[in-house]
């Protein structure tokens, strides 16, 4: 049994199933209280819980929560709020297993992360199979609990679990799938824009560009979980192929949405952490390193050197077509944020056949 949901707009909602918002049903409007981004705040109003932000000149405020205001950061504890982390490096921490083809994702649920929580895996880019372990163990020994059949085949490498769904885009399609792992039931939203133009369709796709010269992750649209919840990263002709990131509830309903500037098609994988977007530049560029940076807390975007936030060097042999090359650095076509690892967060990669975990560094 399944449901179907056109999302033909973008919705902005007072509560999202994956963030924890304040229960404003019997505060005062005006009521303030922390949000889990330091620099942002919540307000109640008519019962409704709104995202607020701190005014950024002409110096950047933090939120107070003893105060109840805008303050300077000097004077805001922000230790129990985890966000805003400003991303400084990034460090190899270990090879998990190796199994599979160039293409794939592994995936843990973003609620529960942790060595011991199950293990999805989901190989290439058009599969309907979805294997589950449960534990990260039992995966390293290639223990399977089961193989769950889905009902549609799944495009790319750009799937997450979260709150015990499994989400992709179906294949073929401007469908999002929503798949819950208990029950079996399963929803598609439509994403109307998505895939306009063949030009359009090369973005993410196994050439990352028209001219082949590049290789993406065989995505159209990737599914990243940070610590405000799940967002869809896709493009389409409205924002002239640019990136457009959206968070999502649970059921993939819209709450907002921002257009950046820079091309789906000069990327070759992306994730969030607090609210920002990493772009990595090309699968198979001579140097894997972190290219774009867009902060949605203010719409501001960054880009980056080779130099300033590589990934560690990890030699990988990969076969690309006919060829066999050996990489330095990486080919890397599933990247997730995990954010609810413990003790810390870190970053999940299908890197050239190999199922990694990446270590990145705040400052």
């Amino acid at each position: 049994m399944y449901f179907l949901i056109i999302l033909s707009g973008v919705f902005f909602a007072e509560c999202s199933a994956q963030q924890q918002f304040p229960d404003c049903n019997q505060a005062d409007n005006g009521t303030l209280t922390a949000h889990p981004n330091c620099r942002m705040y919540y307000e109640c109003q008519s019962n409704v819980a709104l995202e607020r932000t701190c005014p950024n000149s002409p110096e950047q405020l933090y939120f107070d929560d003893i105060l109840g205001t805008c303050n300077y950061l000097a004077a805001v504890d922000c230790s129990d709020r985890v966000c805003p982390r400003n991303l400084m490096s990034i460090e190899y921490s270990v090879s998990v297993h190796n199994i599979g083809g160039n293409f794939g994702t592994w995936m843990k649920d973003e609620e529960l992360a942790g060595s011991g929580t199950k293990v999805w895996v989901m190989h290439g880019t058009n599969n309907n199979l979805l294997d589950e372990y449960n534990s990260e163990y039992d995966f390293q020994t290639n223990n399977l609990n089961r193989t769950i059949t889905l009902p549609y085949s799944c495009e790319g490498t750009g799937h997450t679990v979260y709150s015990n769904n499994f989400y992709c885009q179906v294949y073929a399609s401007r469908y999002l799938g929503k798949y819950d792992l208990s029950t079996g039931m399963y929803t598609w939203v439509e994403l109307p824009t998505l895939g306009q133009s063949l030009y359009d369709e090369y973005q993410w796709g196994y050439l990352n560009d028209v001219s082949g010269t590049a290789w993406g992750n065989g995505s159209f649209v990737d599914f990243e979980v940070d610590e405000y919840g799940l967002w869809v990263i896709h493009s389409d002709l409205s924002n002239n192929h640019n990136i457009i990131i959206s968070r999502v509830d649970v059921n993939l309903v819209v709450i907002e949405s921002f257009n950046t500037n820079f091309p789906k098609v000069d990327a070759g994988n992306a994730f969030m952490i607090c609210g920002r977007l990493y772009v990595i530049n090309s699968c198979i560029g001579e140097v894997t390193y972190i290219r774009y940076i867009y902060d949605t807390t203010d719409q501001t975007e960054t880009n980056l050197l080779p130099t300033t936030i590589p990934f560690p060097s990890v030699q990988r042999s990969c076969s690309i077509g006919d060829t066999c090359p050996t990489y330095t650095n990486a080919f890397i076509t599933g990247l997730d944020f995990a954010v609810a690892e413990k003790p810390d967060a870190v970053l999940y990669a299908w890197n050239c056949k190999y199922q990694e975990v990446y270590k990145p560094v705040f400052n």
